[in-house]
């Protein structure tokens, strides 16, 4: 690059890492991807992106968890078909954190019949991309820019600013999704421990309260797919020698939120007298539980000392400490974010 085009360039990457960066911190559940892509869209210039993370097969990909920029959610079941057809991708693979690009309007470009097809369906005419391992789940990050027949084609000075700005995209995604989805999801991490994983049992994030009690449960045990008993349970419980697993699913987010806490006699409390319990250990009185569950004073009453009963304790303090060992994971996807 010449001393001009190397300090716009310098320019355009700080401005996109630290806005970037900035977006992790916005008050927001979901579309992360989507706003940073546009970021990186103001420098680049781009119609259509894939950013997705996939692991290697043969001679393709196979997506785990896929986000589309412009591009409909049908595009993923026609890609299936024709994955090891994919120039881009097998260029990808063989170049970890090369970006790669093709030109459609190169006479010269050798593009299977039926990745032609696919490319003129979608008007992915101009291409550019890159691929690198995730640093924890492992996994192949992959991020696919795209540009409309009548434009030009992605320049060497456009794959460089990719390649340097998908780490930070990456890393960006992984921050914002532990703030959003497991600090916003009420999870206080007493006794337990919280993970992100996706629909093949890949951990994405994780905390090391999760790890320790996945070991204590499954000594063998080294990730990052979670055990199979954890993802055949149909939405119930999963319980190994005094360690309690349970998920649920974090919507748009193609992602699921899987806990792990010890066993305990908390486990035996209903619905309704864990709300209790829980309530009152936060020092709620009889008569605000009752106003705020719509129950008379002397039902809370009854419902504490059953409470007690089971969990074979005599005081608040011994109470809240019984509690600690399952903590209450309420997903509030519209939280605002901690300053």
């Amino acid at each position: 690059m010449d001393r001009a085009i190397e300090a716009d360039f310098a320019g355009a990457l700080a401005d996109v890492l630290l806005r970037l960066w900035q977006q992790t911190t916005e008050n927001a559940a979901q579309g992360f991807q989507d706003r940073a892509l546009r970021t990186l869209g103001d420098k680049l210039g781009f119609d259509s992106a894939i950013w997705g993370y996939a692991h290697s097969a043969g001679e393709g990909l196979v997506p785990h968890t896929v986000f589309l920029q412009a591009i409909p959610h049908d595009a993923i079941t026609d890609w299936e078909s024709l994955r090891t057809d994919d120039w881009l991708t097998v260029q990808l693979l063989r170049r970890p954190g090369t970006a790669s690009r093709f030109d459609g309007d190169d006479p010269a470009l050798a593009l299977s019949p039926r990745l032609q097809a696919f490319n003129r369906k979608y008007d992915l005419h101009h291409g550019c991309a890159v691929a690198f391992a995730h640093e924890f789940s492992g996994l192949g990050v992959f991020v696919a820019l795209y540009r409309r027949r009548g434009t030009s084609a992605f320049t060497e000075v456009d794959a460089r600013l990719l390649e340097l700005a998908c780490p930070h995209l990456s890393a960006a995604f992984d921050v914002y999704r532990r703030r959003s989805l497991m600090a916003n999801a009420g999870y206080t991490g007493i006794g337990g421990g919280a993970a992100l994983v996706d629909r093949q049992g890949v951990l994405h994030l994780t905390d090391e309260s999760f790890l320790r009690l996945l070991r204590l449960g499954w000594p063998s045990w080294r990730g990052p797919t979670l055990p199979p008993e954890c993802l055949a349970t149909a939405g119930a419980d999963v319980h190994r020698k005094g360690v309690v697993v349970s998920w649920r699913p974090l919507p748009g987010e193609g992602l699921i939120l899987y806990l792990a806490r010890p066993d305990g006699a908390a486990d035996l409390l209903t619905f309704r007298q864990s709300e209790i319990a829980r309530a009152y250990a936060s020092g709620k009185q009889h008569k605000e539980i009752a106003q705020d569950l719509q129950i008379t004073p002397a039902t809370v009453r009854n419902h504490l000392r059953l409470i007690y009963g089971v969990l074979g304790v005599r005081n608040k303090v011994a109470l809240v400490a019984a509690l600690e060992t399952a903590p209450h994971v309420s997903l509030r996807p519209g939280a605002r974010l901690p300053r």
